[in-house]
This record gives structure tokens, C-alpha cells and sequence, in this order.
């Protein structure tokens, strides 16, 4: 379309590729990133490689997550808020205690998608059950989405391998969860494994 003016004549086309191109979504994001958000996404970082390899002994440290945090895994329905995340991981620790020998849980590898503003921790949960002496082993995709001050406001539980581990996991996690909706404000307890006997198992 032209468009006579002035004697001149200018092309709508040419008034459009004078104008600034829209930035996507991501990149309109991305400039709103202030020094606030990389130090808290930092901390986030620093605080999930710390308290991974104690999960199943301490509890996690709670100031990288918002107030209305949600955990969301495929088993069971989602728990919100801070008392229910930190009663989750007592059931957690409770449970492997009792059913797990020299358990442990460590990283694999940890990766931030700036995109989406998410950070996907591979890790890998192991130890020997009780009574069976047989090894049990659960790798699993967790994802913690940031907000926009770099705080973590949903964890959600993406895949775990075998399935078959989390099948048989099933009704562990479903008590774990039973348990962390009736506990949801109380004491911080850490549970810290305790040699059992046979013979104490047996009574």
C-alpha cells in the first residue's frame, strides 16, 4: 500500500521496518533480571548442592522458597506451603530410616534453563534394604521454578528411573504425604540413622 504526501510518496512497509522489533517473552524477562534475582538464583544454586547430600538426615534449609511454595509429584496430590514441603522431607527421612541401610542421596548434575527460569537437579537416591540385604536404587528429575526475585516457588518432581522403583515407591511416598499433611506445623526433628539389630526388628 502507498500513500501519496507532501509530494512524496512513502511506503507503509518502510514505516514498519523503521520501528524497533518486539523482544520475545524470554528476552523481555531477561531485562527485568536485576542483581537481586541473580544473587537469590545464586543462593538457590549453592543452598540445592548443600542439601542434597544431606536430605535424608537434616532438613532442608526453607529461605530459597516462597511462602506459598507447591510440590507437585505424579503419585499423589500437591502440598503447599512451607510446613507441608519441610513435613514431607521429615516423612522422607523417617521412612528411609526405617526401611533403608546406608542411605544416601547425591547430585548427578544440576543445570539452569535462564528460559524458563528453572533449575533441573538430576539426582540419585540408593541404599540397601532392611532384612533383605538387597540394594535399591531411584534416580529421579527434580525442577525448581524461580520467580521473579530469584526465589523458588514451585518444586516439581518430572521423572524418576526405573519406573518400576517408583511404582514399588508408591505407597511409601503416599504415607509420606498422609503423614506430612497432619504435621504441618511442629518441631523440626532430624532423624539420624540409628544401627538396628536384628533382634530389636524381630520384637
Amino acid at each position: 500500500r502507498v500513500m501519496a504526501r507532501g509530494g512524496g510518496v512513502r511506503s507503509r512497509c518502510a514505516t514498519l521496518v523503521r520501528r524497533a522489533p518486539q523482544p520475545c517473552v524470554s528476552a523481555r524477562w531477561s531485562m527485568k533480571r536485576d542483581r537481586e534475582y541473580m544473587a537469590n538464583m545464586g543462593k538457590v544454586l549453592d543452598t540445592l548442592r548443600y542439601d542434597y547430600p544431606r536430605m535424608l538426615t537434616h532438613a532442608p534449609q526453607m529461605d530459597i522458597y516462597t511462602d506459598d511454595l507447591v510440590f507437585h509429584e505424579r503419585l499423589t496430590a500437591d502440598l503447599h506451603g512451607k510446613d507441608a514441603y519441610r513435613a514431607f522431607f521429615w516423612g522422607l527421612r523417617f521412612h528411609c530410616w526405617v526401611l533403608l541401610r546406608d542411605a544416601s542421596m547425591e547430585i548427578k548434575s544440576l543445570f539452569v534453563d535462564e528460559d524458563r527460569c528453572a533449575i533441573h537437579v538430576r539426582w540419585r537416591l540408593c541404599g540397601n534394604v532392611r532384612l533383605l540385604n538387597a540394594k535399591w536404587v531411584l534416580d529421579g528429575l527434580s525442577v525448581y521454578r524461580l520467580n521473579s526475585q530469584g526465589l523458588c516457588y514451585m518444586h516439581t518432581l518430572e521423572n524418576t528411573v526405573p519406573p518400576s522403583a517408583w511404582k514399588s515407591a508408591r505407597p511409601v511416598f503416599e504415607r509420606i504425604r498422609a503423614q506430612s499433611v497432619r504435621r504441618r506445623v511442629g518441631p523440626v526433628v532430624n532423624v539420624v540413622p540409628v544401627p538396628i539389630s536384628s533382634q530389636s526388628v524381630r520384637r
